[in-house]
């Protein structure tokens, strides 16, 4: 083996088309890991969002083994951060797109941002959640849906 081997280092002896081949393997593993996470009911750990703990367990391998193991090619464990820096903002953009509120702009129905508790506010009304004791809402629904 020669040291700084930038081709053995990038590639190895894989084909640059197999960069793709990462990227599926990458969603394929995104997704395996957040339904396990769904199915055995893991919301987080403490300060960590579920995404961030997915983010953590998809990604351990593909950094370590870059680390410690000189066989493995540099340019699919970027592919695999790409990917997933990618698939995670997929999935947390909607949460970036939901109007929060202290304050109630309208009578309506809210639910607390922090724990999904749903209470009716006047307008101009400020409130504590029951639960939670969370200040901050987002407008809900209470409409029946259609399966």
């Amino acid at each position: 083996m020669k040291a700084f081997d930038l081709h053995r280092m990038a590639l190895d002896k894989a084909p640059p088309a197999f960069l793709w081949e990462v990227a599926l393997r990458c969603l394929y593993t995104f997704v395996l890991v957040f339904l396990f996470l769904k199915i055995t009911g893991r919301r987080g750990v403490r300060q960590m969002s579920l995404f961030e703990v997915l983010i953590i367990l998809t990604l351990g391998s593909a950094a370590g083994d870059v680390a410690f193991y000189d066989n493995v090619p540099m340019l699919p464990v970027l592919v695999v951060f790409i990917t997933l820096a990618l698939l995670y903002r997929l999935v947390i953009l909607p949460a970036e797109c939901v109007e929060t509120f202290t304050l109630a702009p309208r009578a309506c129905d809210a639910a607390c941002v922090k724990c999904s508790a749903v209470v009716h506010f006047l307008a101009g009304e400020r409130k504590s959640c029951p639960r939670c004791a969370n200040g901050v809402w987002s407008h809900a629904s209470r409409e029946k849906r259609i399966a």
